[in-house]
């Protein structure tokens, strides 16, 4: 299969399963917030961020194999493909055995600091063994097919496990069974899609052989990979341990509601412009292609993406205020309801999302350890902010951490990726992120007045939602073609010869 053609399916797959993943990850946190209050729900957030950090053994490995494998990939040494997959193997083995070790310690010790007693224990010993087992059983496989544009292999075998995974857990909610149930639900889909995976790969690779001497040296930039992922971390999960020290987990409740949407957005969007692509731009830079090309496919993908997201991003600001009203409808102990916090996590999600091309090409291109130092920063700064003003602002002072690191390290990423590794001029992907933001604001000034209208149900919400996404749509095309013709031009005619292509053959 053609680099261009695995891509294009890579996407399309992964688009699949990241509407199922929203659909599911909305849908079942709902029932769990109302089967179960605030409390739990805010209780299970936080001993999901606290394995976050548990999840920092493995930090850099899956990001640094991936980039090992582009080379050997590229060239068909299969010999070295089985060393570099071994040395995964050996790592991954440990990475499994730290985090059993890791997730015993915390059942032990988490009680003492967090009010639930056994309950606290118990879901912290059923919530890390998922990832103990795939560390086990899966991750080698994952690693090799996300490095050989197979991602869409995965995709598959993920949409059937989370469609099971989630009716179940909805089963088990509507019975009202113990929360510890419904957590042990993951534990045994995980298991199964990686045995799955496995006799996939085994299928798929026919020469894989564990005998050959594993290759370490092809993972030394798991280091740098490693500052990266630890800094992610600290940006992305700190907020809310904080809330639980200082505000309660009512409040860790209320910010995991909105979390959880933008969440799912960014999940989205980097599963199918990032994810499901950087393999296709390592395998490009590692096949030595001159800058020229590199730069026209990136253009082009760059130009798509920050179309679509601003489609995404203007209905999300009209859509989140209804959104939250209705989903914590009848819920009790915490005011949801806030559009002072729709406000910061629209700024966060618009700063999060515009770094994603920029950033996907450093994953590409390895430039892990050139950019680790800024990823530290970015982390330093939403600590210190964050720590400076929650026990003031609370929820709205962790935000304001988030966005003054978000406002730094987005700016750096798109300057860097120009600058180093695109030699170009940074002003083209600033100002597409200019007209995105032009978009999403005028899209939600123009449909402002939706936000305070009564939104009754899903099905009226629903209806908004398309009218509000098709809007957006309009505008941006129209801004588009009058911003940014010649790669409208371009993309169009890219178009017509693979249509013709595809209808010659």
């Amino acid at each position: 299969m053609g680099k261009s053609r695995a891509s294009v399916l890579n996407m399309a797959v992964t688009l699949v399963w990241q509407l199922c993943t929203v659909v599911f990850g909305l849908v079942v946190p709902r029932y769990f917030l109302v089967g179960y209050g605030a409390d739990i729900h805010g209780l299970t957030s936080t001993i999901s961020n606290i394995l976050s950090y548990v999840l920092l053994l493995n930090a850099g490995l899956l990001t640094a194999s991936v980039q090992a494998l582009y080379r050997p990939l590229s060239s068909k040494n299969q010999t070295e493909v089985n060393a570099v997959l071994n040395a995964v193997q050996k790592y991954y083995t440990k990475v499994g055995l730290a985090y059993l070790a890791a997730t015993l310690l915390l059942s032990a010790v988490l009680p003492l600091f967090i009010a639930g007693g056994w309950t606290v224990s118990v879901l912290m010993l059923v919530m890390g063994m998922s990832n103990i087992f795939d560390s086990f059983l899966g991750a080698r496989y994952r690693v090799l097919m996300q490095a050989d544009q197979k991602y869409w292999l995965i995709g598959l075998l993920n949409i059937l496990t989370l469609v099971v995974r989630g009716g179940v857990q909805l089963l088990l909610i509507r019975f009202h069974l113990p929360v510890v149930a419904v957590q042990l639900v993951p534990v045994g889909t995980t298991v199964a899609g990686c045995l799955a995976l496995r006799a996939l790969a085994r299928r798929s690779y026919p020469r894989l052989d564990g005998t050959v001497p594993p290759d370490y040296r092809a993972l030394n930039q798991r280091g740098a990979a490693l500052v990266h992922q630890i800094a992610g971390v600290v940006v992305n999960n700190t907020d809310t341990i904080l809330l639980s020290l200082f505000s309660g987990l009512a409040s860790v409740s209320v910010y995991t509601v909105y979390q959880m949407v933008f969440t799912h957005l960014y999940s989205f969007v980097t599963s199918v412009f990032s994810t499901s692509t950087v393999a296709g731009f390592g395998h490009l830079l590692a096949g030595n292609a001159g800058r020229e090309k590199v730069r026209k496919v990136y253009d082009l993908y760059e130009a798509a993406f920050y179309f679509v997201i601003s489609c995404v991003l203007a209905a999300c600001g009209v859509l989140i205020g209804p959104f939250i009203r209705l989903y914590t409808k009848g819920v009790q102990g915490a005011a949801y309801d806030d559009f002072g916090l729709v406000i910061l996590f629209m700024t966060v999600a618009i700063l999060n999302n515009a770094r994603v091309p920029c950033g996907m090409m450093i994953n590409a291109a390895g430039h892990y350890q050139k950019t680790q130092y800024r990823a530290v920063a970015e982390a330093v700064i939403n600590l210190s902010v964050s720590l400076l003003l929650v026990g003031r602002l609370g929820i709205y002072g962790v935000l304001i951490g988030t966005v003054v690191s978000f406002l730094y390290r987005t700016t750096d990423i798109i300057l860097y990726t120009n600058r180093h590794i695109l030699g170009r001029s940074c002003w083209r992907s600033l100002r597409r992120v200019l007209w995105m933001v032009l978009t999403v604001g005028v899209v939600w000034k123009a449909a402002g007045g939706l936000l305070d209208r009564a939104v009754s149900g899903w099905a009226q919400w629903l209806g908004l939602g398309m009218v509000t996404f098709c809007g957006a749509a309009v505008f941006a095309a129209v801004l588009w073609l009058a911003a940014e013709n010649r790669t409208c031009r371009e993309a169009a005619a890219l178009v017509i010869r693979r249509l013709k292509k595809i209808s010659s053959s």
